[in-house]
């Protein structure tokens, strides 16, 4: 082999070795950049999107996709995420809360509620002022003026005006001078009741 032919051969092997270090750096240079992170959204949304006022954040259940610049996408945890947003002292229809991970952000929607009104139980009820309790006979009944105090189970109470409609028993056929009448009051599915005496006498 001449001289000529090896210098010739030692380029070439040069040149080849400096094509393969070049594509490697490509190659590297490429994979890598392909494996940054192109941007998040959100996967699955956390299992409580409807708060009280006053609760606190429970984001239990929010997965977060990223996709990589190659096409390419994992999922990860909310835990892994930094969230912020939540405010639950004030209700709002629509809150939105924020969702980053590694420099980028993607956001859902929670509802704060007001605190729902308590139901009071109705416990019993008292005829606080009489209504007409002496009548003629073949009159008709008449509770106007009669107030009726209804008592509820955490000690509060309430009046109301005293209707026909809660009074039963009623009858002035004849002359009776202790008729018993019956105040039934019902409210959520409870029924409470008292009575009241009245006479009917001869007109």
């Amino acid at each position: 082999m001449t001289k000529k032919v090896k210098i010739i051969l030692i380029a070439l092997s040069a040149a080849a070795v400096l094509i393969a270090a070049a594509l490697t750096v490509f190659f590297v240079l490429r994979n890598t950049e392909g494996q940054k992170i192109a941007g998040i959204q959100v996967s699955a949304y956390p299992a409580k999107t409807v708060y009280y006022v006053g609760d606190e954040a429970d984001f239990e259940g929010l997965s977060v996709q990223v996709l990589r610049k190659n096409g390419k996408f994992y999922m990860v945890d909310g835990q892994a995420c930094e969230i912020s947003g939540f405010d639950s002292a004030e209700p709002v229809e629509r809150q939105e809360i924020f969702v980053e991970y590694e420099g980028f952000s993607c956001s859902f929607f929670v509802k704060i509620a007001p605190l729902p009104t308590p139901v009071k139980t109705l416990s019993a009820v008292e005829l606080e002022v009489l209504p007409k309790t002496e009548y003629k006979v073949g009159e008709s009944l008449d509770t106007q003026g009669g107030v009726l105090k209804l008592i509820y189970a955490d000690g509060s109470v309430f009046r109301i005006d005293l209707l026909n409609r809660f009074v039963s028993g009623f009858t002035s056929e004849e002359p009776n001078d202790a008729l018993v009448l019956t105040v039934k009051y019902s409210e959520n599915g409870v029924l409470v009741q008292t009575t009241y005496t009245v006479t009917v006498s001869e007109s």
